[in-house]
C-alpha cells in the first residue's frame, strides 16, 4: 500500500519527530548495524533542531511580549514606573552547526532505510515512513476542478489529477444535448483553446471533465461549468 510522506510538514510536527528519534535512535544501533558515527550525528542532529526550533519560538514570543511592554511605555493605560522590558534568551552553544540540516538528515534516513535490518516496525517506531494512504476506489473518483475562461477563446483548468494519467474535456453547447470531446490534459493547470461553432463570436456552453486510465475513462464526471468562451 502506498504511504504519505514521512517527514512532517508543520514545525510542530517537526519538533516531536526529532524529539522521538532522539529518544530512541540509541535503541537501534543494533538492529540496524549503525556504528556508533551514525548514532552520534543523528543525535547531533536531533540536537540541534530542537535548539534551533526553540531559540525561533522564544525569539518570536520574546518579541511580541518586547512589542507589548513598548505600546504601554508609549501609550500606556496608566502611569509610574515603567517595568523591566522582556530580555532576549542566549543561543545555546551549538559547536560546528551547519545550514542544511534537514537534507543531511533525510539523505542519513535513506541510506538506513536500504539496510537488510531495516523493517516496516523500525520505520513507523521511528517516524521514518510515513501513514499508509487508503486505497482508491477508482470508480468512484470525480474530478474538481475549476475552469475559466480567457482572452484568445482560451480556457484554463485547475485541480489535482490525483494519479490519474490524463484528463479528458467535454463541452455542451448551450440549447444543446450532445457532448463533445474538445481537449485532452495530461497535467494541471493546464489550457486548451476552445472552437466556436462561429469563429469570432462568444459562445456559451457547460464544460465537463473525466479521468482517463492507461487510455479509458475511469469514475465519474466532473460537475458541470457553465463558461463563455470569447475571442
Amino acid at each position: 500500500m502506498a504511504r504519505e510522506d514521512w517527514f512532517p510538514k508543520t514545525l510542530d510536527g517537526q519538533q516531536n519527530h526529532f524529539m522521538n528519534v532522539k529518544d530512541k535512535i540509541p535503541f537501534y544501533e543494533a538492529p540496524l548495524a549503525m556504528d556508533i558515527t551514525e548514532v552520534g550525528r543523528i543525535t547531533e542532529i536531533c540536537t540541534e533542531v530542537l535548539a534551533v526550533i526553540e531559540h525561533a519560538r522564544e525569539a518570536k514570543s520574546t518579541l511580541q511580549s518586547l512589542t507589548d511592554w513598548r505600546n504601554l511605555v508609549l501609550e500606556g493605560p496608566g502611569s509610574g514606573p515603567a517595568t523591566v522590558p522582556p530580555e532576549f534568551t542566549q543561543m545555546p552553544i551549538l559547536t560546528g552547526l551547519k545550514f542544511g540540516l534537514y537534507d543531511e538528515y533525510k539523505n542519513m534516513v535513506a541510506k538506513e532505510k536500504l539496510k537488510a535490518q531495516f523493517t516496516t516496525a523500525i520505520g513507523e517506531d521511528l517516524g521514518w515512513l510515513g501513514a499508509e494512504k487508503p486505497e482508491q476506489i477508482i470508480g468512484d473518483i470525480t474530478p474538481a476542478m475549476e475552469f475559466a475562461a480567457r482572452p484568445g477563446y482560451e480556457v484554463t483548468v485547475k485541480g489535482k489529477m490525483q494519479g490519474m494519467d490524463g484528463l479528458r474535456i467535454e463541452y455542451r453547447r448551450n440549447g444543446t444535448t450532445d457532448w463533445k470531446n474538445i481537449a485532452f490534459l495530461t497535467s494541471t493547470p493546464g489550457s486548451f483553446i476552445f472552437t466556436p461553432d462561429t469563429p469570432g463570436q462568444p459562445e456559451t456552453g457547460d464544460f465537463r471533465c473525466i479521468f482517463i486510465k492507461k487510455n479509458v475513462p475511469v469514475g465519474l464526471p466532473s460537475g458541470l461549468t457553465t463558461l463563455t468562451a470569447y475571442p
